[in-house]
Order: structure tokens, then C-alpha cells, then sequence
């Protein structure tokens, strides 16, 4: 609760994405109302961000929220200690001693601190994640354990109530699965509990995403909607495959260099943010010099069949063991994000301790030891301070908007036409039945022509006559000229729409805003925000029918859509999904490929590639031309990182 108050208030994009409307949405039942209104988004289970939501909605001050939720967080600290003196320390002579060691080392783990008193729900969810570790760790003690029917029952259901609020979490309820399984196999435990934990999973999953997922099938056709529409098909939206690989790892050399990859100054390492992060490689190395002496054991006694007795590990050690091996493999496998990998990277700190114990190390070693990493842990981040991504300091409310009269009285549909926000942050403080659409984000832009747009042109058309728009804009701006907005007339053009440029409003809603750059600065001098500036600057303006695209822009587009094919075509590894929408913009045309996180530009008669966010950018592919006659060859493979 310290350290999230001296973080300050986390101001981060998905919160104003979407964490706080679809709280809001579930709270109003706006689900009939608005359409993707925080794009894909939207459509998350909800009730996590509810007790979020409750606080702000009950006017709490932000650093009460913030110190609440920090609370929450913690709690993980507390099962770290648990299952360091009761599992991996037992029987050793200073449990307590090891045990708080361990507890420090989880809990510097920079993509946790970076997260603590904030609204992502990895931190909430890693408790019910350790818990349900901790109590299989204690019911493995004895061969016969299973016994106790409610036992594996209950650890199955925590694991599914956290895989039900978030389905990431699903890597660490396969990973306990296949450890309970492993040590069946053995003869450590029996299969009984493996059964048990499937149930408890299944009853905890319903619980937690069962009326969620109904709700959802019942309307789009999909329990997970929209995402896995590659295999549901829903009418409503794309049947591509919507799969990030920005932190996968690109085959066995990038593997075994991640961990050292993990301590460097880079972002979009393994996480957003600048997190350096020491601990992996060091536990690496330190489980590498164990498989070294277990080689080197096996080759003097002569044998190579592998026998539990081997390890010298009670059974509850090897569960966690497992259990953290398997969700590495998992975690790397489908993500490699380190929030979605936040219980693992917490683990690295009792493992680290336990690894250090099983090296022979002695108790007054391994502190000093510990000691030092954490010291130069803790020089890391210093250095890599914030933490977070946006961070303000704490205010009376957590967001103080300003809305005018005309929009807070009266219910108009806002269609967003936000470049990298959704802008549904507003939805709460305008009228309360006004209807949310967010026609493009950074990620995705809908076509007026596809069979997934049916319902957008269903709400354009059920709300003629009193449709706004939503454009965010600079800080300090509170009007637009009329030539500004050319953009978003592109964007709107071929749904047969543009922007009145005489009928529009401003709204502010102030987060008392830092950049991430400023706040660092103001943080080492010690110093404050002194002027209160709102974060979210958005123009509302109201929009009428238009003529539609002209034919010069419509003979552009019917001739760069089979070249943006050939490309996708060309090489799928980087473009996908395929066949997104193709949006004009005054500098040119564009497409945006969610899985890479790549955008490719025709522009002045060349292609070019851009990762948005950490590069590399403007990486040139040819003229169009070429590729249009089928001349020119592009080199298919993952772009090099920029450093």
C-alpha cells in the first residue's frame, strides 16, 4: 500500500479503453444498446472491474481505491510466504528466515509493482492462482492424498473462477492439471484428485463466465465473443484469427536468451513497459548448474533411467516445481506477456531462494545472497522508474470530467472515431441512454461492406438524425477547424456519413496527467504537478448523411485492396488476419495487422511496414506497381527487433 502510494494513480490505456465502461455497461445494461463501444473489448467478462467500478461510482477518493486495491494485491505476498515456509522450506532450519526471503524477491518483480493499486486484473487474480497452488501443494503430502473429495474440488474451483474472470489464466489451470497428472503418473498421488480438480475447474468456470458466456452465445453466437471466432463463426463480426505474438519467443535460441533478454533496458521485451528484470537469468543459470550436477550424478552411477528418489524432493516441493515449469512452457507458448505471466514471475522469487538451498548453499549464504539481488533489483528499477505506464499523482476523484449541459441532458449515439482510444471512457458522464459505437481503433477498422457490419448499419440507421462523433485531440484543444476534420470524414465517407463542423461540443475529463517521462523527472526531484490539465481532450460534433467516397478515392481503393491481398498472401506470418478493412487517411492508406502489431502504408507510390509502438518503422516493401504485376518478392520473416 506504500509503494501504490508513492506510484500515484494509475491513469493506464486499457482503463480508459475499457476497463471502466465495461463495468459501467454491465452495471446500466447497456449490452442491447451499444455496439462494440470499446471495441473488441467490450465484450470481456465484466465482473472483475465491478468492485473498481463500485469505488468510483461511490464517489471514494482515488488514493482509498488505489490503497484497496493494493490491499487486494497483496495478499499474493502473503501465500508467497505461506508456501515458502509450509512447502518449499519445511524441515529446513530457518523456514521463516527463507520464507521472508522469498516473499522480497517475489514481490520485485517489476511487471507486479508496476501493476499494484491498479485496475488490471492479473494482480487480482494472482491470489486465487497461489491459493489454489498452496492448497494442491497440501494435498499431495502423502501418497494416499485425495482422500478428501472437497479438497481437490475446492482447488479446481478457485482455479476456475480466476480462468472465468480472465481466460489467460487458463495457462495456470492447464499447468496445475498436467503437474496433478505428472504426479500420478509417478505414484506420488493417485488419479482420484486429477477428476476432482476437472470438476472443481468446470463448476468454478461457470460460476465466474457461465451466464457471461450465455449471454454472449445467445446474442452473437459465441460464448467468447469476439474472440475465437475463427472456430464459433459468428455473423456479427471477422472469422479471423485475433492472436498477438509481440512477446512469443521466436524458436530455441530466443528461448534460452529471453531470460537474459529479461534484464535489459528495453521495452516490449517481454512487457509494455521498461522492466528490467534480473531474477530469470539468475535462476537460470542456478538451474542450470542443478541439471548439470544431475547429469553429472547419472554419469557416475551409470545410469540413465530417471527415478524420483533422484531429486531428494518431497512431493509437495515438486508440485510447485511443476507447476512452475509447465506454466513457463504455457506462458511462453500462447502469450509471453508478462502480465499474463504475473504468477510466474512472482514464483521466481521463493523458487530462487529453494534453487539456492538445493545448490548446498548454507542459510547465511543464501541471505547475503538474496540480499544482493535484491539490492540489485531494486538499483534496476530505480533506474527504470515509473513502473506503471501513466502515472498521476492522487486527486479528490479519480476522473473529474466536463461535460456540457446540451450533452449530459440529452441521449445522442457517438460514433468513435479515436485512432488509438476507443474513447468509451465518456460513456459514464454523458446522458445516461445515449447509444456507444467505436467504428476504428488501432487495432481494427469495420467495413461498411463485410456480412459482420450488418448491425453497425442497423444502429447508424435506428439513430439518424441524432448521431455524434467522438475525436480525441490534443490537450488544450476545445474546437477544430473545419479542415481538421478531413480525417475523420475519410473514416465516415464509406458509411455515407461526414462530420457538421458547425454543431460541436467539448469534453474534458481531467486524470491530473504526467507522461511517463515527466513523472519520472518530477518523482527524482521530488517535486509535484502544479497545473491541473485534463488527459482527455474529445471534440463531439454532430454527424449527417454524406455523399459517400468520391470516385477518385473509390477507384483507389478497388485498385490497392488485391495488392494489400497479395501482401497478406505473400506472407501471413506478418499480416494477419487478412482482408481488414482498407482506411484512407490524408497521407495515404493503410491496414492494420493486429497479430504483429503491424500497420502497412501505400503512400506516394510505395509500401512501407510499421510496428506502432517499438519498431521497426517505415521498413520499405516496393513500389505498388511491382506488386500489383506480381514483380516484387518480400523476404517473409519476423522483423529484427530494433535493438
Amino acid at each position: 500500500m506504500g509503494m501504490t502510494y508513492m506510484l500515484g494513480k494509475d491513469v493506464n490505456w486499457d482503463l480508459i479503453n475499457y476497463h471502466y465502461y465495461i463495468a459501467y455497461a454491465w452495471q446500466h445494461d447497456k449490452f442491447a444498446t451499444d455496439l462494440f463501444a470499446a471495441g473488441p473489448t467490450s465484450y470481456l467478462n465484466p465482473y472483475g472491474y465491478l468492485p473498481y467500478y463500485w469505488m468510483v461510482d461511490a464517489g471514494w477518493h482515488s488514493l482509498a481505491i488505489g490503497l484497496t486495491l493494493a490491499a487486494i494485491h497483496s495478499i499474493s505476498l502473503i501465500l508467497l510466504w505461506e508456501l515458502g515456509e509450509k512447502i518449499l522450506f519445511a524441515g529446513t532450519e530457518s523456514p521463516k528466515k527463507l520464507a521472508g526471503l522469498s516473499v522480497f524477491l517475489g514481490a520485485i518483480t517489476p511487471v507486479y509493482l508496476g501493476l499494484l493499486g491498479g485496475t488490471f486484473l492479473e494482480p487480482m487474480l494472482a491470489p486465487l492462482i497461489f491459493a489454489a497452488l498452496l492448497v494442491a501443494a497440501l494435498g499431495v503430502r502423502h501418497p494416499s492424498a485425495g482422500a478428501g473429495i472437497a479438497h481437490f474440488l475446492f482447488v479446481g474451483c478457485v482455479m476456475g473462477v480466476a480462468t472465468g474472470l480472465k481466460l489467460t489464466s487458463i495457462v495456470f489451470a492447464a499447468a496445475l492439471g498436467l503437474t496433478l497428472l505428472t504426479l500420478a503418473c509417478f505414484g506420488r498421488i493417485r488419479f482420484g484428485p486429477i477428476w476432482r480438480y476437472s470438476l472443481g475447474l468446470a463448476v468454478g468456470y461457470l460460476l465466474a463466465n457461465g451466464w457471461w458466456a450465455w449471454t454472449l452465445y445467445q446474442e452473437f453466437g459465441n460464448p467468447l465473443f469476439p474472440f475465437f471466432n475463427e472456430i464459433f463463426r459468428s455473423p456479427d463480426f471477422d472469422i479471423s484469427k485475433l492472436d498477438h505474438d509481440r512477446f512469443k519467443v521466436h524458436g530455441l535460441v530466443d528461448l534460452l536468451l529471453l531470460p537474459f533478454r529479461m534484464a535489459q533496458f528495453h521495452s516490449w521485451t517481454y512487457f509494455e513497459r521498461l522492466a528490467p528484470d534480473i531474477r530469470p537469468a539468475l535462476l537460470f543459470i542456478i538451474s542450470g548448474l542443478l541439471a548439470l550436477r544431475y547429469i553429472l550424478f547419472k554419469l557416475k552411477t551409470r545410469s540413465a533411467a530417471i527415478r524420483w528418489s533422484d531429486f531428494q524432493i518431497t512431493t509437495p516441493q515438486a508440485t510447485a516445481i511443476l507447476f512452475f515449469g509447465y506454466s513457463c512452457i504455457l506462458w511462453l507458448w500462447t502469450t509471453g506477456n508478462g502480465r499474463y505471466g504475473l504468477p510466474v514471475l512472482m514464483l521466481i522469487g521463493p523458487l530462487g531462494v529453494f534453487a539456492m538451498l538445493r545448490l548446498g548453499l548454507r542459510t547465511r549464504t543464501i541471505v547475503l545472497a538474496s540480499l544482493a539481488v535484491l539490492a540489485a533489483q531494486g538499483f534496476q528499477q530505480f533506474h527504470a522508474w515509473p513502473p506503471r505506464w501513466d502515472s498521476t499523482p492522487w486527486t479528490t476523484r479519480w476522473f473529474e470530467p466536463t461535460v456540457p449541459d446540451a450533452l449530459k441532458n440529452r441521449a445522442y449515439a457517438y460514433l468513435s472515431l479515436g485512432h488509438s482510444r476507443s474513447n468509451s471512457i465518456a460513456a459514464p458522464f454523458l446522458h445516461p441512454q445515449s447509444a456507444f459505437l467505436s467504428l476504428a481503433g488501432s487495432t481494427y477498422t469495420f467495413s461498411p461492406d463485410a456480412p459482420s457490419s450488418r448491425r453497425i448499419h442497423e444502429f447508424i440507421n435506428k439513430h439518424q438524425g441524432h448521431l455524434r462523433t467522438l475525436i480525441d485531440t490534443e490537450r488544450g484543444r476545445k474546437s477544430l477547424d473545419a479542415h481538421e476534420f478531413a480525417p475523420q470524414n475519410m473514416r465516415l465517407a464509406p458509411w455515407k456519413l461526414r462530420i457538421d463542423g458547425t454543431d460541436c461540443q467539448f469534453i474534458g475529463i481531467t486524470l491530473e496527467y504526467a507522461s511517463a517521462q515527466e513523472e519520472r523527472r518530477q518523482r527524482l526531484e521530488m517535486t509535484r504537478i502544479s497545473e491541473r490539465r485534463a488527459d482527455m481532450n474529445l471534440i463531439s460534433c454532430a454527424i449527417i448523411p454524406g455523399p459517400g467516397e468520391d470516385e477518385i478515392t473509390a477507384a483507389e481503393r478497388r485498385a490497392l485492396t488485391p495488392v494489400f491481398d497479395k501482401i497478406e498472401a505473400a506472407c501471413p506470418l506478418l499480416f494477419s488476419p487478412r482482408g481488414w478493412y482498407l482506411s484512407k487517411y490524408p497521407s495515404g492508406w493503410q491496414r492494420t495487422y493486429l497479430q504483429s502489431d503491424t500497420v502497412v502504408y501505400a503512400r506516394q507510390g510505395r509500401l512501407s511496414a510499421s510496428r506502432y509502438e517499438y519498431g521497426p518503422f517505415d521498413v520499405d516493401m516496393g513500389a505498388i506497381e511491382d506488386w500489383a504485376a506480381g514483380k516484387q518478392k518480400f523476404e517473409c520473416k519476423r522483423f529484427d527487433r530494433p535493438w
